[in-house]
């Protein structure tokens, strides 16, 4: 039983057969075999597997919802999660520094219930 390829090889695959060339949003996602999630796999492929996918946010003569990969050529891409050693180390942070530097001056202040710690002035 041959299994099919699926939506982020297949997104990778028209990237690769579309080198050099601008395609869209709408491209892509039909390419994915309509993958509703079409957006996240080429994030994952940018990010994750390190291809040098570009969009309007990285070339102005691109528009919105158009993309540009110019090089099959990968880069260092990046790990996905918090290792468990950052994740200890910032449980273990004080308060103040986890809730954006405004610490807790009173017993009246930690009481209040208006006050939802997410106040970061």
């Amino acid at each position: 039983m041959d299994r099919k390829p699926g939506s982020k090889q297949r997104i990778l695959n028209f990237f690769l057969s579309n080198l050099g060339k601008v395609v869209e949003s709408r491209d892509i996602q039909a390419a994915s075999g309509g993958a509703v999630e079409w957006a996240r796999r080429v994030r994952e492929l940018r990010n994750e597997d390190g291809y040098l996918i570009l969009s309007h946010k990285d070339r102005a003569d691109l528009k919105p919802n158009q993309y540009l990969m110019e090089t099959a050529k990968r880069v260092p891409a990046f790990k996905r999660g918090i290792s468990k050693q950052t994740r200890a180390e910032w449980i273990h942070l004080p308060d103040v520094r986890r809730r954006g530097g405004r610490p807790r001056s009173t017993e009246s202040d930690q009481n209040d219930p208006a006050d939802d710690g997410t106040h970061q002035g």
